[in-house]
């Protein structure tokens, strides 16, 4: 049975992504349609085992469609998950506009899927035209200035059972028959029984195996190597010897570890999943873009100076800069102070001694809360603990230089505690005079004297300073803790506001007058008009009197009712007639948009009509009010949105943008850690606690490295929420969700993927990690690139021209009058 799981709008509304599933099946179904025309392509088949696909469309009439989807599942579970796509289109006929958009679909939560037998597309391929970089035994590096590095990012490709055999260490198949202790293992993995497995791993790690019957030598090995993995922390020592014993005679080759048990089953009482997804993107290889000064030469004309025969000029040039600063500061303090030198060094001795307690000293607030009751009244109920903190004995120089830092603050603290109030005006002035005397008096021949540009001539080149395994991360709402510490810190009650998705309404279509009402009180949009009402009017004809009735604009009739009294007689409404006490109702009798004619005809002259016609909203002018309304929430929306973002905002002046990217950092780096530390094995021993997995991830991933993007909801622009505030920071702030690029230090790039897939860290060198089969095709790209240290020319060098404020005088040729264009 097939079922559409979602279907995608870009933000203009021309493009749509269909995405249906067939139970059971291992990969998506997507079709691309073009809203305009109704054309849909034919189908894209996404694997559910993340590989990406590649999209190129054409869309009747005009929408051209490109890029990658991918399927990323949530830890490693095949039914859950979200459609990541990286795309956009194009104006086929032009090539205009092209608009792009790089972020998750939907998300998708399909059930128990089977594991795929074969990739039924392979992953990204490297450009064959591309053979790695150069050989490190190259010439040595000219020198140079660094400009800057960028990293280059390249997929593996997949390895066939050969490529395994032949660069793996490969457990033989026969072992699972043979060995009851690999076999037992092998059922309980099929059954999902991951305590089972540890249990058995234990008991067989704590029984003399001399005393079982003989087996052999490299079943023997196989044997204790994984029951030794599913026990982490057993036996540490002995992991090193018997991976050199299984890899003897190909130390290169890691260890492959057999699919029948790894990775291990998921844990019947698993702990909820952090938001997020966290998993190998591509291999990085950092370039360095550097230049080094060659020499100098003559650029354009920068002006030209000519001389009559017996003609002296003197030229003086005047360069002037000019600067006037202003800045004036004001704080004021209503608490009554008294003047006297006691007050003063009372003063100074509270602020001298409140900065050694902020300095040596820590609160501890338990169960603290305030409440407000009349506007001269609080009860404040907790507890308060003072500690003081003592370190080591410091010597005396150290404590001297402690003391003088603390009565530097505190005095600081005192005079910025007091009322100031000052005014700074600075006018700088710089003039620049140079003067020339041009002499040619003495000659009957005129002079020409050419000036040119001086230009900088540089040689660029690329360096290959190394490889880099980079991991994308993807963080739901990245800000969301520190907003929320914020909030705790400062005391702020104002809750986000919800965009109008959240109810519902994703356009104008949406809308009616109950649900407008409702969304103009909760976004205090006092600007939003009314819904267009159905209107009322009534006339009198008599009879044989005509009339020619006027709609008012954006409504058409709807209903025409007549009354009549004093005889017989009828009334032509439009193209309808009536007579007696009849009504007629529906627009598709009338509608008439502009004017209603209207006619009395009757035997007698004592007849009269009375008539009532009902006029309706057309369409147009219910869209038009629609429309606005949405707008005028938007905007709404948005004002509370600056507001509530703004609190958290701190100005630009207030603190440096160093700081702010430091704490844009921190909680990245924070979210990260959550979703590394979700896949840490429940059943772990205790020595195995958070502080020493938090330093593996240290060591393991390059922090300072890390970049970083922040992503809407609609893949729209995040607007600058104050021209006072860094947009980098506004932008981490309102993000729906952020796309992380880790890189992996060389040396623990193995260790790493061993984690992610087992939960426990590798307690040993790099090269003994082992691998499971899901990693085995990166494994291999990363051991076919050269070694990290040798760093070499890319390419060839090529030169640049850049050009300076300098002029020079032209001596060795005259005035260009003619420019040849070969």
């Amino acid at each position: 049975m097939t079922r559409t799981l979602g279907i995608w709008t870009s933000a203009d509304g021309q493009l749509m992504l269909r995405i249906d599933w067939e139970q059971g099946a291992t990969n998506l179904s997507v079709f691309a349609i073009a809203a305009r025309s109704g054309h849909e392509s034919p189908a894209f088949y996404l694997p559910l085992n993340g590989l990406p696909c590649p999209v190129h469309c054409q869309l009747k009439p005009d929408i051209e469609l490109k890029g990658t989807l991918w399927f990323k599942a949530l830890s490693g579970n095949l039914g859950k998950g979200c459609v990541w796509a990286d795309i956009y289109s194009t104006n086929a006929p032009t090539r205009l506009h092209p608009r792009r958009f790089e972020g998750a679909l939907l998300e998708c939560f399909l059930g128990e899927v089977p594991e795929p037998v074969e990739p039924p597309l392979p992953p990204y391929l490297p450009d064959e035209s591309y053979q790695g970089p150069e050989d490190a035994s190259a010439e040595a590096l000219p020198p140079g200035q660094n400009l800057f590095p960028y990293v280059y990012l390249r997929h593996w490709p997949a390895l066939d059972s050969a490529a395994l055999a032949k660069d793996f260490i490969v457990m033989p198949s026969g072992f699972i028959s043979q060995s009851p202790f690999i076999g037992e293992l092998a059922r309980c993995k099929s059954q999902g029984q991951r305590a089972a497995m540890t249990r058995l791993a234990e008991r067989y790690l704590q029984t003399d195996q001399s005393a079982s019957p003989p087996t052999a030598p490299l079943q023997l090995a196989w044997e204790r190597y994984l029951a030794l993995l599913l026990v982490p922390g057993f036996s540490t020592q002995t992991l090193a010897p018997l991976t050199l014993e299984l890899t003897e005679g190909r130390s290169q080759a890691p260890i492959l570890l057999p699919a029948a048990l790894f990775p291990l089953p998921q844990q019947t009482a698993s702990p909820p999943e952090a938001p997020g997804q966290l998993a190998p993107y591509a291999i990085g290889e950092l370039q360095m873009l550097r230049q080094r000064l060659i020499g100098y030469e003559l650029g354009d004309i920068a002006r030209v100076q000519s001389l009559m025969p017996g003609e002296r000029q003197h030229l003086a040039q005047s360069q002037g800069d000019s600067q006037l600063r202003f800045a004036h500061s004001q704080q004021q303090s209503h608490s009554e102070t008294q003047n006297s030198a006691a007050e003063d060094w009372l003063n100074s001795q509270l602020h001298q001694q409140r900065t050694v307690m902020e300095k040596l000293c820590t609160d501890d607030y338990q169960n603290l809360s305030t409440h407000y009751g009349p506007p001269t009244e609080a009860t404040l109920s907790g507890i308060v603990s003072h500690k003081t903190q003592a370190g080591d004995n410091p010597a005396s120089k150290d404590r001297t230089q402690l003391a003088r830092h603390l009565l530097d603050k505190s005095q600081s603290l005192l005079a910025n505690g007091q009322q100031k109030q000052s005014g700074q005006r600075q006018l700088s002035h710089q003039q620049q005079l140079a003067k020339s005397r041009f002499d040619n008096s003495a000659s009957n021949e005129p002079r020409i004297g050419v000036y040119r540009w001086l230009n900088r001539r540089f040689e660029a080149f690329v360096v290959h300073y190394g490889n880099r395994l980079m991991f994308e991360c993807l963080l739901p709402k990245p800000a969301a803790v520190y907003i929320r510490q914020q909030r705790r810190l400062c005391g702020q009650e104002l809750a986000e506001p919800q965009p109008l998705a959240s109810f519902g309404i994703n356009d104008w279509s949406g809308l009616d007058s109950q649900l407008a009402r409702t969304l103009a009180v909760r976004y205090q949009a006092l600007d939003i008009a009314p819904c267009p009402a159905s209107r009322v009017q009534s006339l009198g004809l008599r009879a044989g009197e005509q009339r020619a009735l006027a709609i008012p604009p954006g409504y058409q009739v709807s209903a025409v009712a007549l009354n009549t009294l004093g005889g017989e007689g009828r009334l032509l409404a439009g193209d309808q007639q009536l007579s007696g006490q009849q009504q007629l109702r529906g627009t598709a009798l009338f509608g008439e948009e502009q004017s209603l004619a209207l006619c009395a005809e009757a035997t007698g002259t004592d007849f009269l009509a009375a008539v009532k016609v009902s006029c309706e909203p057309s369409a147009t002018l219910l869209e038009q009010w629609q429309q606005d309304c949405y707008q005028r929430l938007q905007a709404a929306y948005q004002r509370q949105a600056e507001r509530y973002y703004r609190q958290q905002t701190p100005a630009m002046d207030a603190q440096p943008r160093e700081s702010l990217r430091q704490v844009e950092r921190h909680y990245l780096k924070a979210g990260a850690k959550q979703l590394l530390l979700a896949r840490q094995q429940q059943d772990a021993p205790a020595w195995l606690s958070r502080p020493r997995l938090e330093q593996f991830f240290d060591d393991a991933i390059e922090w300072p490295e890390m970049s970083y993007r922040f992503f809407s909801e609609d893949d729209t622009e995040l607007p600058c929420l104050d021209s006072q505030a860094d947009p980098l920071f506004s932008a981490f702030l309102q993000a729906a969700s952020a796309r992380l690029l880790l890189p992996v230090r060389p040396d623990r790039e193995k260790a790493l993927l061993y984690y992610l897939q087992s939960g426990a860290p590798w307690p040993l060198n790099n090269s003994l990690c082992p691998v499971h089969l899901a990693n085995a095709p990166l494994v291999h790209q990363l051991q076919t690139l050269p070694a990290n240290a040798a760093q070499h020319l890319v390419g060839e060098p090529w030169t640049e021209l850049v050009p300076t404020h300098q002029q020079v005088l032209d001596t060795s040729t005259a005035l260009p009058w003619q420019v040849r264009h070969d």
